[in-house]
């Protein structure tokens, strides 16, 4: 089978992908481990809440918090692995693209690299615009606790 020739990948050296995509299925599987820990301590969380009369006795504060902590964890979980499981299909994609030397696949691997940096940036802008928000919030609060003294 003969390869075109006008095939730019065949001059440009695919060493560095090779292992930028290794790096990144790394990264992608500690990710989805860590979101298996989260998921394992919202678990405990739940068994701890069996008896919650023994956690209040501990602290008073405690079952609530553990409640909480059920839905938190899970939540934290969902928002860890989605960019562990863009980067880890990335790293398929650019590994797949560098053995078979074709320039479809890597555009292919790129723009789930795309999706991995466009879900950081959603995260980045609520987490913004959650900090403006207390901002404002926190600001108002001391307005109005000066304005009583």
């Amino acid at each position: 089978m003969n390869e075109p020739t006008n095939n730019p990948l065949q001059q440009l050296d695919l060493a560095p992908y090779g292992k930028a995509a290794r790096w990144a299925r790394f990264l992608a599987v500690v990710g989805g481990l860590f979101s298996l820990l989260l998921l394992v301590a919202a678990f405990l969380v739940h068994r701890m809440l069996r008896n919650p009369a023994e956690l209040a006795q501990i602290e008073p504060a405690l079952p609530t918090a553990a409640r909480v902590s059920v839905w938190l964890l899970p939540l934290a979980a969902l928002i860890n692995f989605l960019p562990s499981f863009f980067l880890f299909r990335f790293a398929l994609a650019v590994q797949k693209a560098v053995s078979r030397r074709e320039q479809p696949a890597l555009e292919k691997s790129f723009r789930r690299l795309y999706y991995f940096f466009l879900y950081f940036g959603v995260i980045m802008l609520v987490v913004i615009t959650i900090y403006a928000i207390l901002l404002v919030a926190l600001g108002s609060a001391a307005l109005m606790g000066l304005g009583e003294q």
